[in-house]
């Protein structure tokens, strides 16, 4: 089985110094995301884990995978509130049974307050359900799949592990504004920092990614809704 795999003008004055030559701020940062929000298919597993954030395309894709047969089990993860109410593991759950996901196909855990409890907690409650987890397909919002990828290889480097970023829309992104790419300089960060600490696998990070990570930064001062996906 295959794992399924944004847009206003870019301003036309708004280009970034590069190695031979201006480079557009769409093409920096698609080439950024690209490599954040990483894609990786080794077909079925034996569960699908929703790392909770507040983003409700990822309970979506989950519930799609789960209906073309992906993994038997859906984990959703998240202790913190998603709505003042409810927990985001609480939260997606809703959202997979309102996608047809049978409510015992569901493992829910609701005491992790980051990624790195995500899958500490997380991969715990799957271990009491299913017993021994070997493969796991990991959706999650877009910029944080490599981080979410590395936190697993972290804690559970033998576990086999799929990654699928949670689009939006025929897979396409929102538009990619100053908000959208500051968000994903964030991302890139952590890899660096977040390896620093043993949290996550360390994973050298390639010159040009690094190149188009410092172009964005430059220029975010004045990079407005004009950056879009294609």
């Amino acid at each position: 089985m295959t794992l399924p795999s944004t847009s206003a003008r870019p301003a036309a004055s708004t280009v970034l110094p590069g190695i031979g030559g201006p480079v557009p701020p769409r093409a920096a940062y698609r080439r950024l995301i690209d490599y954040l929000a990483v894609r990786i298919d080794h077909g079925q597993a034996d569960a699908i884990i929703c790392f909770g954030s507040r983003d409700l395309a990822v309970p979506q894709t989950a519930a799609g995978l789960f209906h073309r047969g992906a993994a038997p089990i859906v984990l959703t993860t998240g202790g913190v509130t998603f709505d003042g109410r409810r927990s985001e593991a609480d939260t997606f759950a809703d959202h997979l049974q309102r996608a047809g996901v049978p409510p015992q196909q569901i493992v829910r855990e609701r005491q992790s307050r980051h990624t790195g409890e995500n899958v500490m907690f997380g991969m715990s409650a799957l271990t009491d359900t299913i017993g021994p987890v070997r493969s796991i397909i990991a959706v999650c919002w877009p910029a944080a799949a490599r981080r979410c990828l590395l936190t697993l290889a972290r804690q559970h480097p033998t576990v086999l592990v799929s990654t699928v970023p949670a689009l939006t829309g025929n897979g396409r992104r929102r538009t990619a504004g100053r908000h959208a790419v500051a968000a994903a300089l964030a991302e890139f960060d952590r890899l660096t920092s977040y390896a620093e600490r043993g949290f996550i696998a360390e994973q050298p990070i390639p010159p040009p990614v690094q190149q188009a990570a410092a172009q964005l930064r430059s220029a975010l001062p004045v990079v407005d809704t004009a950056i879009w996906m294609s």
